[in-house]
């Protein structure tokens, strides 16, 4: 408002606010005993406030407005014994940025000039601002380039303090005397000002050896001086090309030529004909560097040094607008890097930065002081300053627009509440047409209402979450959730009318959170199950196995791999190459701990290991057979076969396949026959019968019958009959001229499979029979399989189609040849 383009709200806010400031920091606040009474003008303690009132408040046209910003600006100033020591310190901080604004109304007349004064005045003075001497330092230089000359006189007497107290007052040139200090008011008064001319191309003709000769000559100390000067006026008009900079300073150009005029003022005269050239090379380099100008312009001995170099080219009438830029740029700094402001109406007014010339000053402030050269402007109209809309129909503006539909639907329903009801209920269409069209509101305001109102966005968030089918939905919808809740611990203190700490528990949140609980768990468990396997390897050796943590890897081994799926969710490794890792893993601790395969313990412990080790490799095989690949099949006949070297693994396998048709022997007949099946599974099986046909086998049936184990499977009395009966079935529905296609296929399937169980189990005998002929006469399944065989071969099978047909006679050629182990009893 304070730079409201209208002149009534200008003037308006202007007077409430000198009203306020009045009433805090004005007289009658003595008699007072509340210490906070000037924490009401803290608003203002800003330096954007302050640049506002300083820069476009002060020259109003309006003799109100700038009356006003005077009257506010001289209470601050002189208002430090009404104001706490923390007020008074905040107005300093906030006073410092725009210090070269405010001078440029300092005079010796009014009042609010001869406060300004003050701020650079050595003595203190009561309601003098609290700023070191380096910034007063600079601030009275900076009055010497004001256009007022009793402000130049005063503000030379501000300065011979700092000249008289310096470290080198005693060896420094010139002398002060009363000719040299009759001349500092007018010492940077030039009257034409200069055109800075500056190449900021990339590309540079300047070649880089004839630079670094240059630099050479000028830093020679045998080398005559005009030959130096020469290299130094050369020099400066290289610099003119921005290309060539980071050449020269990484030669040391900028220190050199400091020390250059340094020697020059502290007493050597012969550079004083080095002085201007090197004045204007550290011109050309603090114009195109911010980062070196803001060093440079923190050194106040440095800024004495200059303001005596001024005075010995002024004593040797050399050029002196060179050293006046040098001196402006360094002490309009501050001004020339605050931030530069732009207000874009439609976002809210926020403020960006915005990119200007190297060396940019505002254009009020060019106006009150005599700049030696033509600076680049910015400001000319108040930053803050807001575009009015045209006054005809401001209805027709989309903001005035959507507040009055807003506001209208908002009490038509007494309440959002009941307007969010309507809008997103069954009666959203009878009741929008209640009132005329253009108040009613379109969909995406429904939902800016609904985000915009807690308990509805709250409701709506975890509505997503229950109803999200993937993580992208979830992560949107907790991260709504989060944000809503950080804005209401922002709001304290105050306490919003819905609180999401009085509103959630209302919601059935529970469910939600208990939802993710859940999903997690499918990728912990597979993350679990490989910290599980990098702590069963933690050895080397089986020896250094520790038994206590080893059996509770092992426990936790089975209770995660009695899981379905488990291996299913690791992000770095697939399910089969974590299986893998898990059966070579068990098998290490069953060979290290299985005493009967010469392991190394027959403690209770070791038999737990043991337990547990064998136990997982039993849900491991089914995690595995789940995944229905060869490797699986051959990983698991790979652990058979590794079992049946040993007369109780051969025992262990026959039992686990009693209930699988054709048992054990069958199994692996089927598998080792199965013309589709992959070799490396084939191998195994043939592996695995391998060792059963080395095992001890019983002589007689006597002993067949104490044994633990069994060479054939046992076949009850009528299995024979009704295998004959099922197949005569089978062929009977084959040859139907009704039957299905789909279950004629089954049927055929389950035929052939059939005969080459029949044909496997005969060549299983026949072998068995041809090691041991003793064993003809001795076994009931020999006489009950030759029926069946004799049944089988006499099937009428011309009747089926060629390629079932052809399955069958291969079949019954095995059959033909298998009944010759039967010797005389056939």
């Amino acid at each position: 408002l304070l730079s409201h383009p209208l002149l009534h709200v200008r003037m308006e806010t202007y007077r409430h606010t000198l009203s306020l400031v009045k009433d805090c920091l004005g007289i009658q606040n003595v008699s007072r005993q509340e210490s906070g009474v000037c924490s009401g003008v803290n608003f203002l303690l800003h330096h954007r406030v302050l640049y506002e009132i300083s820069a476009f408040g002060l020259q109003d046209s309006a003799e109100k407005v700038n009356a006003a910003a005077k009257d506010i600006l001289l209470f601050l100033l002189k208002g430090r014994l009404m104001m706490s020591a923390s007020t008074w310190d905040r107005l300093n901080e906030a006073l410092y940025p725009v210090i070269p604004i405010l001078q440029g109304y300092a005079n010796t007349e009014d009042s609010l000039g001869k406060s300004v004064l003050l701020i650079s005045n050595m003595s203190e003075e009561a309601g003098a601002a609290s700023f070191p001497a380096e910034a007063k330092l600079k601030a009275a230089l900076r009055l010497l380039f004001t256009k007022q000359p009793a402000v130049r006189i005063a503000a030379v007497q501000q300065i011979l303090p700092h000249l008289a107290s310096a470290e080198d007052a005693n060896t420094a040139r010139p002398n002060l005397d009363q000719a040299v200090v009759s001349s500092l008011p007018n010492l940077y008064c030039c009257r034409n000002p200069v055109t800075i001319a500056f190449d900021t191309s990339n590309k540079s003709v300047l070649k880089v050896e004839s630079v670094e000769k240059l630099f050479g000559v000028l830093s020679s100390d045998t080398i005559d001086i005009s030959l130096r000067r020469s290299a130094a006026e050369q020099l400066a008009i290289v610099l003119q090309d921005a290309a060539m900079h980071p050449v020269l300073k990484n030669l040391g150009i900028t220190d050199k030529v400091i020390s250059l005029i340094v020697e020059s003022v502290n007493g050597n005269k012969s550079l004083d004909r080095l002085l201007e050239p090197c004045v204007c090379v550290l011109r050309n380099l603090v114009y195109a560097d911010s980062s070196l100008r803001h060093s440079l312009a923190q050194h106040h001995l440095l800024l004495l040094t200059l303001l005596r170099a001024s005075l010995i080219l002024k004593e040797n009438q050399a050029r002196e607008s060179e050293i006046a830029i040098l001196m402006s740029l360094l002490l309009f700094d501050e001004i020339a890097t605050i931030e530069k402001w732009c207000v874009n109406i439609s976002s809210a007014f926020f403020f960006f930065y915005v990119a200007r010339a190297p060396f940019s000053l505002p254009l009020s402030l060019t106006r009150r002081y005599n700049i030696p050269f033509q600076a680049a402007t910015h400001h000319a109209v108040s930053p803050f300053c807001c575009i009015l809309p045209p006054s005809s129909d401001l209805l027709a503006l989309p903001p005035a627009h959507q507040a009055l539909q807003f506001a209208w639907n908002v009490a038509w329903h007494s309440g959002i509440d009941k307007l969010l009801d309507v809008l997103c209920g069954a009666t959203a269409a009878a009741e929008a047409t209640e009132f005329h069209p253009d108040l009613q509101l379109s969909e995406a305001q429904v939902a800016w209402l609904r985000v915009a109102h807690r308990p509805a966005a709250l409701q709506d968030c975890i509505a997503a979450i229950v109803t999200a089918e993937g993580h992208l939905s979830v992560t949107s919808a907790l991260s709504r959730l989060n944000l809503h809740v950080l804005v209401d611990r922002l709001a304290l203190p105050h306490v919003p009318t819905y609180s999401c700490r009085k509103t959630l528990p209302s919601l059935s949140w529970h469910t939600a959170m208990t939802r993710l609980c859940l999903a997690l768990a499918g990728p912990f468990k597979s993350q679990l199950a490989v910290g599980l396997l990098q702590s069963l390897r933690v050895s080397d050796a089986p020896s250094f196995y520790g038994l206590p943590s080893l059996e509770r890897t092992l426990q936790g081994m089975v209770s995660l791999t009695a899981q379905p799926g488990w291996s299913a969710r690791c992000p770095d490794l697939e399910p089969t190459v974590l299986c893998s890792k898990y059966l070579s893993g068990l098998l290490e601790v069953i060979s290290s701990f299985y005493v009967e395969w010469g392991g190394n313990s027959l403690s209770f412990m070791g038999k737990g290991v043991t337990k547990n080790a064998l136990i997982s490799l039993l849900h491991l095989s089914h995690e595995m057979t789940s995944m229905n690949t060869d490797k699986v099949r051959c990983a698991s006949l790979s652990l058979g076969a590794a079992l049946s070297s040993v007369p109780s693994g051969c025992q262990a396998l026959c039992v686990s396949c009693q209930n699988i048709s054709g048992g054990l022997w069958g199994t692996l007949l089927n598998i080792l026959l199965d013309q589709h099946e992959s070799s490396m599974v084939r191998r195994e099986a043939a592996f695995i019968l391998q060792n059963l046909l080395v095992m001890p086998m019983p002589a007689n049936a006597e002993e067949a019958k104490d044994s633990h184990w069994q060479i054939l499977p046992s076949l009850p009395s009528d299995t024979m009959g009704s295998s004959k009966r099922w197949l005569e079935k089978c062929l009977t529905e084959l040859k139907a001229p009704n039957i299905l296609p789909g279950a004629k296929e089954d049927i055929k399937i389950q035929f052939v499979t059939q005969l080459q169980f029949l044909s496997s189990f005969s060549k299983l005998l026949q072998s068995c029979v041809t090691v041991s002929p003793d064993l003809i006469g001795q076994m009931d399944t020999l006489k009950q399989l030759l029926n069946a065989l004799v049944a089988v071969l006499t099937l009428d099978a011309q009747s089926l189609d060629a390629s079932t047909r052809n399955a069958v006679w291969c079949v019954l050629d095995g059959l033909v040849y298998a009944p010759g182990y039967c010797g005389e009893e056939g």
